[in-house]
């Protein structure tokens, strides 16, 4: 199968077409608001209360050492699932 070179070539293009309305109706088709799951990078004794406002259910995981991010950084993951997993 070869892809067609105007697929590529014209990708931004189709991108920057699309309206604001296209995008939201899109978002709200295929993405629930009551079952997301965001993953924050950051020193999370500085942003644990903000992203606390956006979703009960948060995990923080602590980056071993030897990872290439700074050793005071931390993932932390928000659900927004309303249901236990």
């Amino acid at each position: 199968m070869v892809l067609d070179p105007t697929k590529v070539d014209g990708l931004f293009g189709r991108i920057d077409a699309i309206t604001l309305d296209e995008a939201n109706a899109a978002t709200w088709k295929y993405y629930r608001a009551d079952h997301l799951t965001f993953v924050v990078f950051g020193n999370a004794s500085k942003i644990r209360d903000a992203v606390r406002k956006y979703a009960t259910n948060v995990i923080e995981l602590s980056i071993s050492s030897g990872f290439s991010l700074s050793p005071d950084v931390q993932i932390i993951t928000l659900d927004t699932s309303t249901s236990d997993r």
